[in-house]
């Protein structure tokens, strides 16, 4: 026969239980107020450790992410810091183009030709160095995007029509944004 063990918890009740069966108090889960099973303190921090480990992966993330935009909008401005500066060339470079057709036309002194030709390629290379390139423009459909319209022109060829047929101004790129809108006359 089982023996039993009788106690008596603190108003008074009494309780039976066998004395070969485990099942003390200290084996039972504690039952919190609400009725739930309190958690190991163990697994308490392991899940706390997640959630923390969870989160420096996040900010990790977060914080390489930002490193790389950065990095990017670094590029970008120094890409177009000197923007100001060749939108101020630009105008000068078309007087040595305009200087350069000049003087060819009027078959000056070929040394004042050669001179003059030597600074405006100069120029242009060291301006193309820093991003600057020329617009394609004649022969090509309008584009607001790209090109101011000065006017319109009659065109007997329909396959004119909508498109570029003289350039007044040229237009130019920085580092492939726009940086100067051409100036054209498009064919109606």
């Amino acid at each position: 026969m089982n023996a039993k063990e009788t106690n008596t918890d603190h108003n008074g009740n009494k309780e039976f239980r066998d004395k070969n069966t485990s099942g003390g108090p200290d084996d039972m889960p504690e039952i919190s107020s609400h009725g739930e099973a309190e958690k190991n303190p163990a697994a308490e921090l392991e899940e706390e450790l997640a959630v923390t480990k969870d989160k420096l992966l996040r900010l990790y993330s977060e914080f390489d992410n930002f490193k790389k935009r950065t990095t990017r909008e670094k590029i970008e401005f120094s890409k177009m810091a000197n923007a100001d500066v060749i939108l101020a060339m630009i105008p000068v470079l078309d007087d040595f183009e305009r200087a350069v057709k000049s003087v060819t036309e009027m078959k000056q002194d070929t040394a004042l030709i050669e001179g003059i030709n030597l600074v405006y390629t100069k120029m242009k290379t060291a301006l193309e160095q820093k991003g600057l390139k020329e617009m394609k423009t004649i022969g090509e459909n309008f584009n607001a995007d790209l090109h101011d319209a000065l006017s319109n022109i009659e065109v007997e060829d329909k396959k004119l029509k909508g498109k570029v047929v003289e350039e007044v101004q040229k237009g130019y790129y920085l580092n492939g944004a726009v940086l100067r809108h051409a100036k054209v006359i498009v064919g109606s």
